[in-house]
């Protein structure tokens, strides 16, 4: 599996709609192993009484994105006026290669000065996307570390996504790769946007070390897994012992009833009633042992 990272922007404000140019490849992928996502980090420090924080839509040209069930965490915590943190990712499966505008549409709660936003995408491909694994979240107030448990295979890769508020270290976990790290501040308030990777295992766990002190230590996290293509394995069938039966001779033989034995080159043997013989030492290869039952 390999992967593509890009973050796209970091914006703030009363913000309404946001486009970019994304160019997916490459072209020679297998249709069934392509994935993209595109993650979505939000702070809101004045909810202004609206509702329907998050983002409304997304497009890749004509091609929807899809909010992936679960891989979502947000709540409003502390604060006066409380803040808001909200970590989400949507995704295409299979996109279509090419050049493409990405359109992302906010939801209208979300536009009020105080909104803070980072966005970025990842281009995956070598992928299941037909068996995207179970997602995971969290969300915790100050005094906690973002964590989650993500059920994965061996093989897999799992994803996750965290954001934590100012007084959040957000400090990459043991055995995790990161993908990238922003640390955001407008308008006296700074996010910390965090993206890693760790190998699939039965179950992983996606931690951001260190604790906020309050007021301001708040967090969101998410992730999932990317499974790779399983390969179908066919134990090879059990043996069946098959019976040899015993061979007869055609005629019987009188026991009293002498045998020759002669050595012959193989284009002149001519086989009449054969029998079994023993013999104890080794034979030129151009030349058999047959033997004729003397009438």
């Amino acid at each position: 599996m390999a992967f593509s990272p890009t973050l796209l922007g970091q914006y703030s404000g009363d913000i309404r709609a946001i486009g970019w140019t994304a160019t997916i490849g490459p072209l020679f992928v297998p249709v069934g192993t392509k994935f993209l996502t595109l993650t979505v980090f939000q702070n809101q420090a004045n909810t202004g009484g609206k509702s329907g924080f998050g983002v409304g839509s997304a497009f890749l040209g004509s091609t929807p994105f899809a909010l992936i069930p679960g891989a979502e965490a947000g709540s409003t915590f502390e604060g006066l006026p409380p803040n808001v943190q909200r970590v989400e990712t949507w995704a295409i499966m299979d996109p279509p290669s090419g050049t493409w505008i990405v359109m992302l549409w906010v939801n209208q709660g979300t536009q009020v000065a105080g909104n803070r936003m980072v966005v970025a995408a990842v281009h995956y491909w070598g992928t299941d996307t037909l068996s995207l694994g179970v997602p995971s979240s969290a969300v915790g107030i100050s005094g906690t570390s973002p964590s989650i448990n993500v059920a994965s295979h061996v093989g897999d890769l799992v994803i996750d996504a965290g954001l934590g508020r100012q007084n959040c270290p957000m400090n990459t976990g043991p055995g995790e790769t990161l993908f990238y790290s922003l640390n955001f501040s407008s308008g006296g308030t700074a996010i910390r946007a965090r993206m890693s990777s760790k190998p699939g295992a039965s179950l992983v766990n996606m931690v951001y070390t260190g604790t906020g002190g309050p007021p301001d230590g708040e967090w969101a996290q998410e992730g999932f897994s990317l499974q790779t293509p399983r390969i179908e394995v066919f134990p090879d069938p059990t043996p069946v012992a098959t019976a040899i039966p015993t061979p007869t001779l055609e005629k019987e033989v009188d026991p009293g009833a002498a045998i020759a034995i002669s050595v012959v080159p193989l284009a002149a043997i001519v086989l009449t009633s054969v029998v079994n013989v023993d013999v104890p030492v080794a034979m030129t290869p151009d030349y058999d042992i047959s033997a004729e039952v003397a009438q």
